[in-house]
């Protein structure tokens, strides 16, 4: 398969779409406005605020990875998921794990930033990830190898909703090998599949929309 016609970016959003299953995607966006909600209500209603904001935001990242396992079981011949640890960049030693998919040739994480061009916080599980794949997909050739393609699942918090309990965006975007920037446009799934976010937001009523952050350090999207 030849695809020299089309930019980097291009090629790595085309592969997610043919690997990864559609039901797939959609239940990504699906669960992440339910743990996004779960997470609310349950920190909200347990703690006191500003305890519940602090609180909500690492029990929703469990909510997110344990909803992750739970798809893997759904889709049992298209999702494998593992549980991996991760190291302190600076000890060397292990301070927790993280949830992976596998969907054929892609591998997912996730991560909540401020905006979609954010860069998730420094770990090297994500730089490690990044290097082994991307270029390795493709050879001088522009034909197809057997390497993988990784992307981190991106969503953030939409800070005008009612106690945290919403998203703000959902976008699989695909890093550099150095981790520094992304590679063209990613996926975006809230406008892929604007019938899951109208389930659960009236687009058309809504004026609680946050105002426009900008990230703390630009980054540069790159096209490789």
């Amino acid at each position: 398969m030849r695809l020299e016609s089309k930019p980097w970016g291009e090629k790595y959003a085309d592969m997610f779409c043919s690997e990864v299953p559609v039901e797939v995607q959609r239940a990504l966006l699906h669960g992440l406005f339910r743990n996004y909600s779960d997470a609310s209500e349950h920190c909200y209603t347990v703690f006191r605020h500003p305890i519940a904001r602090n609180a909500s935001g690492p029990y929703r990242h469990s909510k997110i990875e344990d909803d992750w396992c739970g798809i893997a079981e759904r889709f049992p011949r298209a999702v494998k998921f593992t549980h991996k640890p991760f190291r302190n960049k600076k000890s060397g030693k292990i301070t927790g794990t993280y949830v992976q998919l596998e969907i054929g040739r892609v591998r997912l994480t996730e991560s909540c930033v401020r905006t979609p061009s954010s860069l998730p916080r420094d770990a090297d599980f994500r730089e490690t990830l990044a290097m082994e794949a991307q270029r390795s997909l493709f050879g001088e050739d522009e034909k197809e190898s057997d390497g993988y393609l990784y992307g981190v699942y991106l969503h953030g918090v939409d800070v005008a909703s009612e106690n945290r309990n919403r998203p703000a965006f959902a976008k699989v975007r695909f890093p550099n090998r150095r981790f520094s920037g992304y590679i063209g446009k990613g996926v975006d799934l809230w406008t892929r599949f604007a019938d899951i976010v109208g389930q659960f937001i009236d687009v058309k009523n809504d004026f609680t929309k946050p105002a426009p952050v900008k990230p703390r350090t630009p980054v540069k999207e790159e096209q490789a």
